[in-house]
């Protein structure tokens, strides 16, 4: 655990770690805040599976991240890209003073030889509603 203020520039945090040693698993908890920004993490491992969440404010901007991966369980595989059996992110945020808003979403999974990979990205007009983006998917083999 760590914590302090600097109190020149006014820049506060806040860290935890925790490490099960029965499981193995590990968790951590971070905020910080300075005079523009403030904003919370918190990423971990239990097992076959790892996460990130994120998220802050600064002026009138805000945001928010959510990553998931999942490797397979048997992780004798030479590549890293093939320990991948599942990953995922989801990202959100907001420019009040643009009047704009965005969303992307992408993952892809690895399933008995086959691979699913997608996106989904859109921004937004908050003032016209006008939406623009992109969203595709592709299914491929090993061979590909």
């Amino acid at each position: 655990m760590k914590q302090g203020k600097n109190l020149v520039t006014g820049t506060e945090w806040d860290y935890q770690k925790v490490f099960d040693f029965t499981d193995e698993s590990e968790e951590v908890k971070n905020f910080g805040k300075d005079h523009e920004t403030e904003w919370v993490d918190e990423w971990g491992r239990r097992g076959v599976e790892r996460w990130c969440r994120k998220e802050g404010k600064r002026d009138k901007q805000i945001w928010k991240e959510e990553w998931y991966q999942k490797i397979f369980s048997n992780s004798e595989q030479a590549d890293d890209d093939e320990l991948i059996e599942e990953s995922s992110c989801s990202k959100w945020g907001k420019n009040e003073e643009t009047n704009e808003e965005w969303i992307e979403k992408w993952g892809e999974n690895h399933k008995s030889g086959q691979k699913l990979k997608w996106c989904d990205k859109w921004q937004v007009c908050l003032h016209t509603q006008q939406k623009k983006g992109e969203n595709w998917g592709q299914t491929y083999t090993d061979d590909y």
